[in-house]
């Protein structure tokens, strides 16, 4: 009783931890231009009759985006909506990280990794938040991963039979939203063999469980008039995108991909971390109190001076290494091995580089919770104070925060009929004066591209944008190819092109019309007559078709 009642104690008190991170955030998450305009722009054309994978060009599983589009049905389109979301999703991921933290470690660890988890994805403003992230696809997986894992850990203790239909169920919604929680269904079968034998009538509602989400799912979508040829087209479209060299670079740039370079910053950044951890250790633990309080103050230090969102890079490499070191115990903890399996299936694209600045703020709460419960079965012998490792992830968890507040900058309001979303100062004056403009001098039902990104906008005006070409990034123009998208031009028509500066480099290329899609650029230079240029700063140039 007294552990139900401190646990709850401390699941309060993380609701309480993430309002106050969100109050001084809310409606700041996202980018006005990059993804997160998808996210808002996609359910709403859903709501329109339009078809996932048909009509819409998505590369991710259709949960997220069917989910999303009932929301607004329910509650409206604007938004708040989706923030709401977010801070919904960030109170059950706070939740689950403790629950199966509490699994393996003591209660004030476990409350530390969540609190961490919190403001990592809380204090995050660019794609990779809890609120408004670069895809929800990867917000709800999470949420559908962690969900899973839970009900999978108390099948595994309590053989109850229904946790493993509940853990069927979550993973099934997780790889619906996002195709990279597909490895983890390895972790769901090897406990289906391994916790005990099952009837034959267990497997059947197993994989009813399993496969219930995505039948629902894709179901809807061919009684909405998808066939299998739009989904042959989408894969293909997928595993052409996944060989270009935009896209390599665009990974290699983000740390997912193996550099040579990168990893000797990760080691010199690993040392950094773990000197003043040793440093806090050996402080709580000496009885020389002067002695003590030095260290504890120049780990302090240090910390605040050290931790960047590097300082946890090579967790997953390391897990992998532990558990080689450590195969004799884990053989005799399933637990464990059930842990450890998922983070490294889990973490495939964050293997080589758990960067908490982007991806690495949805991988990093659960890998900590693995890292330090191997740590803690290698060391089960030792007397391990597991409260000044809380107490340290409680103190990288307030740096990496004020990284990310201080590196925000002053946000100015978009206000629309559609919500308020807070964006970059340089951002905020032309992006306010084109949806005036937009909202002046077009009719609701022309069509207008914002290129390379800008779905946002349409959003917000309550314009159509070309529902298959909505982005051209680089990725996009080099999958497509320039042939393709002058022909889709001349078959849609779009009564509007807007140009704009947004600096997609990190797909190796800078500046639309000047560094890339030049030929398409020309042809709408052609066939449509520059309107007007709005902003300083930052620009867009509207193009009018003649």
């Amino acid at each position: 009783m007294k552990k139900i009642s401190t646990d709850f104690k401390y699941l309060i008190l993380l609701g309480i931890i993430l309002v106050l991170a969100i109050i001084p955030t809310y409606a700041h998450h996202g980018h006005l231009l990059v993804d997160c305009g998808r996210e808002a722009y996609y359910p709403t054309q859903i709501l329109l009759g339009k078809v996932l994978y048909k009509d819409i060009l998505n590369i991710y599983g259709p949960f997220s985006y069917m989910f999303n589009a009932f929301l607004f049905k329910i509650f409206g389109i604007n938004l708040n909506v989706l923030y709401l979301a977010g801070c919904v999703c960030s109170f059950l991921i706070a939740a689950l990280i403790y629950l199966i933290s509490r699994r393996f470690l003591p209660d004030f660890l476990s409350f530390s990794i969540a609190v961490f988890t919190i403001l990592v994805g809380v204090s995050s403003h660019y794609l990779s938040n809890f609120i408004f992230p670069y895809s929800y696809a990867m917000l709800y997986g999470l949420v559908g991963f962690l969900l899973s894992m839970l009900f999978l850990l108390k099948y595994a203790s309590e053989l109850k039979i229904s946790n493993l239909y509940l853990s069927c169920f979550f993973a099934g919604l997780c790889v619906t939203g996002k195709y990279e929680f597909l490895p983890f269904l390895i972790v769901i079968f090897y406990a289906m063999i391994k916790v005990r034998p099952l009837k034959i009538k267990e497997y059947y509602y197993t994989i009813f469980s399993l496969l219930f989400m995505p039948v629902f799912c894709f179901g809807i979508l061919f009684l909405q008039g998808l066939n299998m040829q739009d989904l042959i087209m989408t894969g293909s479209i997928i595993k052409k995108m996944a060989h270009t060299r935009t896209l390599k670079y665009f990974y290699r740039s983000q740390g997912v991909y193996f550099s040579t370079k990168f990893m000797q910053i990760q080691i010199v950044s690993f040392l950094k971390t773990i000197f003043p951890l040793t440093c806090f250790l050996y402080g709580f633990k000496s009885r020389n109190k002067i002695l003590s309080i030095l260290l504890i103050l120049l780990s302090s230090f240090l910390i605040t001076q050290w931790t960047t969102p590097i300082s946890f890079s090579l967790i997953p490499l390391l897990i992998v290494v532990l558990a080689i070191f450590n195969f004799k115990n884990l053989k005799n903890n399933f637990a464990l091995q059930l842990l450890v399996l998922s983070a490294v299936l889990f973490s495939t694209k964050v293997f080589w580089g758990l960067i908490t600045a982007n991806y690495g703020a949805f991988f990093i709460g659960f890998l900590l919770i693995t890292f330090i419960a191997i740590i803690s079965d290698i060391f089960k012998d030792k007397n391990i104070n597991y409260k000044a490792i809380g107490i340290y992830i409680l103190l990288a968890a307030g740096v990496l925060s004020y990284i990310n507040f201080s590196s925000r900058g002053k946000y100015y309001p978009l206000e629309t009929a559609r919500g308020n979303f807070y964006t970059q100062e340089y951002l905020y004056q032309a992006g306010q004066d084109l949806i005036d403009y937009i909202n002046k001098n077009t009719k609701k039902t022309d069509k207008i591209v914002i290129y390379p990104e800008g779905a946002m906008i349409n959003f917000m005006t309550d314009r159509p944008s070309d529902n298959f070409y909505t982005s051209l990034i680089p990725l996009y123009v080099e999958t497509f190819g320039e042939d393709k998208l002058i022909e889709n031009l001349k078959k849609t028509k779009p009564e509007y092109v807007i140009f704009n500066d947004w600096n997609t480099q990190e797909y190796s290329f800078k500046y639309i019309c000047k560094d890339y899609a030049v030929s398409f650029c020309n042809f709408v230079a052609t066939n449509y007559t520059q309107e007007k240029v709005i902003g300083k700063k930052f620009r867009y140039l509207i193009f009018k078709r003649r």
